[in-house]
């Protein structure tokens, strides 16, 4: 098992490795996106990137973190966790907990002080992953709610150590 940051300088080094890496896993969780689809050079040159386990040559778990600004006359540039996925096989193995602490660790050696999700309510299983994790249930602020896409979902936040 490998854990990996796929920012875009990793992916520059082999675009279409790397490419063909998440659009595989994509398929294998049964999504049907292609290279247009997933526009995956231009996410990464926004400031997009994937944490991932790598398991036999595939990815078996996934994270997909973006920036945000909040704030109104003090603004800042966070991190937010958009997405978070393993494959069914791979599933309750710890998976999923080795990609957020991936993350966690690449945002806390580039500054970041904090890192923001938003989990479906229904979506029990995510919720437990992010309390076991370290997040905590918090209340977006007024900022936040007018000025990003806010959905009835629990809002989490993981501050994160300085390393």
């Amino acid at each position: 098992m490998q854990a990996l940051i796929i920012n875009e300088e990793k992916f520059n080094t082999s675009p279409q490795f790397y490419e063909d890496l998440i659009i595989t896993f994509y398929h294998n969780n049964g999504d049907e996106f292609t290279k247009d689809e997933l526009k995956i050079p231009t996410q990464l040159k926004n400031g997009v990137f994937y944490s991932v386990v790598i398991n036999n040559g595939k990815i078996v778990s996934l994270a997909r973190l973006s920036t945000i600004i909040i704030g109104g006359k003090a603004r800042k540039t966070i991190y937010m966790l958009r997405q978070i996925d393993t494959l069914k096989e791979f599933r309750n193995k710890g998976y999923a907990s080795c990609v957020i602490h991936n993350a966690v660790d690449y945002l806390s050696k580039m500054g970041y002080k904090r890192l923001l999700s938003i989990v479906d309510a229904s979506n029990v299983s995510s919720m437990q992953l992010h309390l076991k994790n370290g997040f905590k249930i918090s209340k977006p602020s007024k900022t936040f709610q007018k000025s990003h896409y806010y959905w009835d979902g629990e809002y989490f936040e993981k501050f994160l150590d300085k390393r």
